[in-house]
């Protein structure tokens, strides 16, 4: 009496599986471990993949480009524009700072400190001038704002006209995306 084709289709696999496929590996061939292992090495990278795709699309969410802030006008010689919650970052985040312009002024000069605090008089953290109209340009980490910390500007004895003032380029990093943001 005959099997099933079946029964006749196995029988004919197992005749021809290659020799240590068997699970044993004695005669040098693979064994179902090696393939058992790199199963889960595979399922290892692919989750890492995808734990680091998760990371990166945190940090995108965190992070996000501010294209212009007009942070005021200076209009007196000796006087300091001191615009806090336009020149500095909300709290919580960080500001990388990478185009300032300070326009239209028609004499003397325009400085650009690094404030921590509220006080009119900014820290002795000259960051920038302006010699003349014009703009400061800062690459990736150069200029950082700290939370608490703003940009103050201040004209100098001999400035004359109104100088109009922005942050032309800024970028937001929440607190707990600078590290990813600085790599």
């Amino acid at each position: 009496m005959q099997g099933s084709r079946t029964d006749a289709g196995a029988m004919l696999l197992a005749e021809q599986a290659a020799p240590g496929l068997t699970g044993t590996g004695s005669d040098g061939g693979f064994s179902f471990q090696v393939f058992a292992d790199l199963g889960a090495n595979l399922g290892r990278v692919a989750r890492a993949l995808a734990d680091e795709q998760a990371r990166k699309q945190r940090a995108w969410r965190q992070i996000r480009p501010i294209p212009g802030i007009p942070a005021g006008q200076l209009t007196a010689a000796s006087t300091f524009l001191n615009q806090p919650e336009l020149a500095g970052p909300r709290s919580g985040y960080w500001w990388d700072v990478h185009l300032i312009v300070a326009a239209t002024f028609t004499g003397g000069s325009v400085n650009v400190f690094r404030s921590a605090g509220g006080t009119v008089q900014p820290d002795i953290m000259l960051v920038g001038g302006f010699p003349s109209s014009g703009y400061l340009t800062y690459g990736k980490a150069q200029l950082m704002i700290a939370p608490g910390q703003s940009l103050v500007f201040g004209s100098s004895s001999t400035f004359t006209g109104t100088a109009n003032i922005s942050l032309a380029s800024v970028t937001e990093i929440a607190s707990a995306a600078v590290p990813d943001y600085l790599l």
